[in-house]
Parts: structure tokens; C-alpha cells; sequence
């Protein structure tokens, strides 16, 4: 019968048994750590070392406490009482775990620039010029009658011409190789630094179209207007905004093509609309939703789109307090929009640019951090132009301050 063997709780604690077969072992080739895969003599091997010293481990455990000895039983019972006063819990004994299906990450809201002057592609030409042929040639003509041996009154055809250039546009953004060696399994920084350039380009684009169709300086002469008092769509009296849109595209010019008819607004304006008394009591009898939707004011109004500009900025300084704001502000837009571009047609204007979309690079940098990185950017060269002011009708239609 074999000995029985007693160990002391340092021991135990400490893991100083003996391993018979380990150290038989010893005498073989050491294995070898490749990733996560131990290799001997060329072969993969399961590294069961770990498992066996558990349970060896818990073994000698319970022989020391059935030893019966009273200084082993007192030092187990002196530590259980210590173990006890932590008070423990899940909380603070278990393992932290990412979760692979849940991260969280903020996107601003939709970019409605294109929405309002679609994209145009010049394949590569960045100095560019484009034609406008005259608006009176259309008005008015000469007398079409005719005497024998008389000859017919000729058309006049003017054509003026319009230069522009389209300006370089990129961002950029890196990531060290540590990083996303590091990285948790569920995130992917190598797919995020090369994302978030082409956002900034779109974002940026949106803060210039904003700022373009928000002024009154875009648009022609008697083509925006102004409300005050009891005409604001905002006040007691609520205004009639369908009086004011209808005026705004009986100004509005059109082409020899297609073309939609669209409006474009804030999200405080359409929270207005929506709620608007004269809109509600149009409705509410026809078993239509309570507040007006984008498409319901659309067909309200005779407009083929409305489109409803959401989109957020962070005027604040980086390390300051965030400040944040809608990008556009309270203005009304209604245009002649073109889907594509065309010799015969007008449209209010166009998102030109060099590429269909802007386009993205991804390269590896040695300077980057400790052991180098990657580097993703993005570019384009392109210009945001109204080519017809006359296609377009600006509308201020909230109190001033609103």
C-alpha cells in the first residue's frame, strides 16, 4: 500500500508537488509554442500540464484536510473567514468578457447633400466649363408669316460660357500595428480608420452645401423671401405655408427634360409642418397619421420629395465641451431637380466631381508608433455649383430666433 503523503498549506498554496510523470518527461524535446499550438519532434501535442496540476492540486487539497492535523485545519479555517469578510461576488470574481455582439458607436444623421444637387462625374477633369444658353431665346420670337418670294425671320441663339475648377479634397486617419494586434475580438480598427476619412469627406460636403443653400446671396432676384409676424409658419396664427410654396414655384423655371420638384428643410421647420393646424385638419379626416410625414407634406404641397435635413456639427473645440448644433439651418429650399445631367435641360445644380465616389487607399507606414501601422485615406476633387439660380426658391419661414 502506498505511503500517504501530507502536504503543508504552503504547498498547496504555492503548487510545489511533485509531478512523477512530469518529471519522466523531462527527458524528451522540448516543446515548441507556435501561436496557440504546442509542436514536438514536428507534431502538434495537447498541453494537458495545466489540467493535471489542477487536479493534483485539489487532491492533495483534500487529503491535507482529512489529515486531521489541527494547525493545517486552523490555517483553512483562518483563511476562509478572511475570504468571507471581502464580502465577494460575481462581480468581483469573475472574468470580464467582451461581448461579441454588442459595441457601441455613434453615426451622425443622414447627409441629404446629394439628395438636393445630385452627383455629376467628370472623369478626371478638374478644370471644367459648361454652357448656358440664353433664357429670352425661349420668350419671345420673330412673326412666322410669310409673302411670296419673302424670306423667313431667323432665331437668334446665343450661348454664353461658365469656367470652374474643381478643388482637391482628402483626409486621413492611422493605426499602429500594436493597436490592432490588441484590438478585442469584436472590434476591427484597420476597417474603422478606413471608413472614417471617406465620413469626414461627406461630412464636410455637407457643411458647404449647407452653408450654400442656406444663403440668400445663391439664389436670383425675387426667388427667397422672408415671413415675419403672423405670417411665420411658428406663430399664433400659423401662417399658410401652401400660399407661400405655391408662390415659390410659380417662379421656378424648367427645361426641355425631366425634372423633380423638391423641397428641402430643417428638422425644426418639418417638426412645425407636421403639426401645422391647417396640414392636421386637411388630413385627419382622409384616415391619415395624426402628424404629417415627409411624403404626406410632399403630396400637400404638390412637391415630388421632400427631403429633411437632420444632420449634427460639434462647433466646439477638440477637448473642450461638446456644442452641438444642426448643420443647416432654418431655411425652406424648393428646386427644379435634374437626375442627370443634360444638353437641353436645367437644373437647380450638382455635386461635380472627378470620381463617381471618393477613393480610398490603405498602406502600411514604418514611422507609425513602435512597430509601424497603417495609414487609409481618402480623396476626391470636386466643387458644390448652382448652375440655375433661377431653379431654385429660398423660404425663411420661422419667428427670427427660432
Amino acid at each position: 500500500m502506498a505511503e500517504k503523503r501530507v502536504f503543508t498549506p504552503e504547498q498547496v498554496q504555492q503548487n510545489l508537488i511533485p509531478d512523477e510523470a512530469e518529471k519522466a518527461s523531462l527527458g524528451a524535446e522540448k516543446p515548441v509554442l507556435v501561436g496557440r499550438q504546442l509542436f514536438r519532434d514536428g507534431l502538434p501535442v495537447q498541453d494537458v500540464s495545466d489540467g493535471k496540476r489542477y487536479e493534483r492540486f485539489l487532491k492533495d487539497m483534500f487529503h491535507a484536510l482529512k489529515s486531521g492535523d489541527p494547525e493545517i485545519t486552523e490555517e483553512f479555517r483562518s483563511g476562509n473567514e478572511s475570504m468571507l469578510k471581502l464580502k465577494l461576488n460575481p462581480g468581483t470574481v469573475g472574468q470580464v468578457t467582451v461581448m461579441q455582439n454588442l459595441a457601441l458607436m455613434y453615426a451622425n444623421d443622414d447627409y441629404q447633400a446629394t439628395r438636393i444637387l445630385p452627383v455629376i462625374n467628370t472623369s478626371g477633369v478638374l478644370a471644367c466649363r459648361y454652357a448656358v444658353r440664353d433664357r429670352r431665346d425661349r420668350l419671345a420670337y420673330p412673326d412666322d408669316a410669310m409673302t411670296a418670294r419673302a424670306e423667313p425671320n431667323e432665331l437668334n441663339e446665343g450661348v454664353d460660357w461658365v469656367d470652374f475648377s474643381l478643388r482637391e479634397r482628402s483626409l486621413k486617419a492611422s493605426v499602429s500595428s500594436l493597436a490592432i494586434q490588441n484590438q478585442a475580438a469584436p472590434l476591427n480598427e484597420l476597417s474603422q480608420v478606413t471608413t472614417h476619412p471617406v465620413d469626414g469627406l461627406m461630412f464636410n460636403r455637407e457643411l458647404r452645401v449647407a452653408a450654400l443653400l442656406g444663403a440668400t446671396a445663391t439664389f436670383g432676384s425675387g426667388h427667397y423671401t422672408t415671413l415675419t409676424g403672423a405670417d411665420c409658419w411658428d406663430s399664433s396664427d400659423g401662417g399658410d405655408p401652401a400660399l407661400v410654396i405655391d408662390t415659390g414655384l410659380a417662379t421656378l423655371w424648367s427645361g426641355m427634360g425631366p425634372g423633380d420638384y423638391v423641397g428641402w428643410m430643417s428638422l425644426a421647420i418639418y417638426n412645425v409642418l407636421k403639426r401645422h393646424p391647417k396640414i392636421a385638419d386637411f388630413y385627419k379626416y382622409r384616415g391619415s397619421a395624426v402628424y404629417a410625414s415627409p411624403q404626406l407634406l410632399a403630396d400637400y404641397f404638390g412637391l415630388d420629395e421632400i427631403v429633411v435635413c437632420r444632420a449634427k456639427k460639434d462647433t466646439a473645440n477638440r477637448g473642450a465641451a461638446e456644442s452641438v448644433s444642426r448643420i443647416w439651418n432654418n431655411t425652406m429650399g424648393l428646386e427644379r431637380r435634374s437626375s442627370t445631367p443634360s444638353l437641353w435641360n436645367v437644373s437647380f445644380g450638382w455635386c461635380v466631381q472627378d470620381v463617381p465616389a471618393p477613393i480610398s487607399q490603405v498602406w502600411y507606414k514604418e514611422d507609425i508608433g513602435s512597430r509601424g501601422g497603417w495609414v487609409a485615406r481618402a480623396s476626391y476633387a470636386a466643387k458644390e455649383l448652382v448652375t440655375c439660380t433661377d431653379c431654385g426658391y429660398l423660404i425663411t419661414p420661422l419667428a427670427a430666433g427660432a
